[in-house]
């Protein structure tokens, strides 16, 4: 977490240098001169000198190395204390607004996903609450703009509290990754209502000039996974930026489903979601029984193909 020359290397030292000296100043022996003594008494004098530095020097770093393990340790249980804390402010926020929290749906690097329902009819929603660190204000800019193109989940709400704000979605019902998971394989008929529909949302994405940035089988949800055509929508825009603040070098997306670009540190654009893209179909024709740049051409151009 810290490098050897960090401000907070340098801190522990500075309060080890002030324990050490405190502590020795009043237990340290006064030095002593000797005047008289043969060449191996004055030998013996200095290895027992030496001897002792060395014991100081090897208890002042195990000293400084056990300062720094309780500070890191005292920071992390503030932070999940402090984060908790945000957490059960946030829900009980919910409660307060008529919401009723019922499970955890997901748990992502900006935020916490809960099943919440509200109203006489007890209507069912997906809520999101940030983390520490967060306060989905740039998310939530996002989706008020997206917020009436077709095959991106749609946010019922926003709810303010304090810095942060929570987020109201329509609950679906399973990501890719499940029912991949669950069903082995997906039907051909299936990955090209998944591809068609993936790039109705790209499309809605390149004109309003947003990089989703973290396109993975997880963030691809269905509501009706038994219906034809199967129907898709595009979650979690908690890493979307909009194409003037793509700086290279930024760390995004999730291994495995990450641009070339952004894992090299090079300029990138809305590319790399197409990439993410290619490699979500890529998992979705994992099986050894068909031809895979059949499938692809028939989803492409199915005319042509047919």
């Amino acid at each position: 977490m810290f490098t050897e020359d960090s401000d907070f290397t340098l801190l522990l030292r500075a309060v080890f240098n002030r324990l050490t000296a405190e502590r020795e100043r009043g237990t340290a022996p006064r030095g002593q001169v000797r005047t008289s003594g043969g060449e191996g008494e004055s030998g013996s004098l200095h290895g027992d000198i030496t001897c002792n530095l060395r014991v100081k020097l090897d208890s002042h770093r195990l000293f400084e190395s056990r300062l720094r393990s309780y500070i890191v340790r005292h920071f992390r249980l503030t932070m999940s204390y402090s984060s908790k804390m945000k957490s059960k402010l946030l829900l009980n926020e919910l409660e307060a607004r008529g919401y009723k929290v019922c499970t955890v749906l997901n748990t992502g690097r900006s935020g916490v996903v809960y099943e919440c329902v509200t109203g006489k009819q007890k209507e069912s929603v997906a809520i999101k609450i940030p983390h520490m660190d967060h306060n989905n204000s740039g998310e939530a800019g996002i989706l008020r703009y997206l917020n009436d193109k077709s095959n991106i989940v749609k946010c019922l709400g926003e709810i303010i509290h304090g810095d942060s704000e929570i987020l109201v979605f329509e609950k679906l019902g399973v990501n890719l990754e499940k029912y991949i998971q669950q069903s082995c394989c997906m039907p051909i008929t299936f990955i090209r209502d998944v591809v068609k529909q993936m790039g109705s949302a790209l499309s809605a994405l390149r004109r309003a000039g947003i990089i989703h940035a973290d396109i993975k089988p997880s963030h691809i949800m269905t509501d009706k996974p038994k219906h034809k055509p199967f129907p898709i929508k595009l979650i979690d825009f908690g890493s979307a930026l909009s194409t003037s603040d793509a700086k290279q070098g930024s760390t995004l997306g999730t291994i495995g489903f990450m641009s070339p670009e952004i894992m090299l540190g090079l300029p990138f654009t809305q590319a790399t979601d197409v990439w993410s893209l290619g490699s979500v179909q890529e998992l979705d024709f994992s099986r050894p029984d068909i031809d895979k740049l059949e499938v692809i051409g028939s989803s492409i151009y199915p005319p042509i193909c047919s």
